[in-house]
């Protein structure tokens, strides 16, 4: 069987298959469409199998097929590994990546200056920022793929198991 030659098709499908939609995916990736259609289509072709049945065009949703499921599976344990050996070896070397979600316009317009600060204090360390929504700040964050999230929320306080949440603002939209 030939190799998944693209780690990132993987995580496209994920984020296809959290978000039931290819347009919901590439939204939350800042592609196009096209580019995550393509991405899932190398997979099945490398692995010889459909993993979604499109719904017809305008209604926009996908379903995972049996093999989708199965796939799904496998595709969050490697993701996950592969989390916890770059974390490993960061550790091992004394470096440590931090992952920080903020959804685009609080990353704009409030917390930009703060992450150069971040990046100027703690300059041994790599800082990854994910412009990512609210809710895919909150499912990261529930995965623990996330160090630090900030949310927007208007309704009660999001809780999450093991995870410690403080309010740092309000702000009159």
């Amino acid at each position: 069987m030939p190799e998944i030659d693209n780690l990132h098709d993987i995580e496209i499908f994920l984020e296809a298959v959290r978000t039931g939609s290819f347009t919901e995916a590439a939204r939350a990736f800042g592609i196009s469409q096209p580019t995550i259609s393509h991405a899932v289509k190398r997979l099945e072709r490398t692995l010889g199998t459909v993993l979604f049945e499109r719904q017809s065009f305008g209604t926009g949703g996908i379903r995972l097929t049996r093999s989708g499921h199965i796939f799904e599976a496998h595709a969050e344990r490697i993701v996950e590994e592969l989390r916890k050996a770059r974390r490993t070896i960061d550790d091992l070397e004394g470096r440590r990546t931090i992952y920080l979600g903020i959804p685009p316009i609080l990353l704009s317009r409030f917390y930009k200056g703060a992450i150069v600060t971040l990046q100027r204090t703690y300059h041994k360390n790599k800082f990854v920022v994910q412009s990512l929504g609210s809710s895919r700040t909150l499912h990261e964050i529930s995965r623990h793929a996330l160090d630090a999230g900030v949310v927007a929320c208007t309704g009660s306080f999001p809780t999450i198991p093991n995870v410690r949440a403080r309010k740092v603002g309000s702000f009159p939209f």
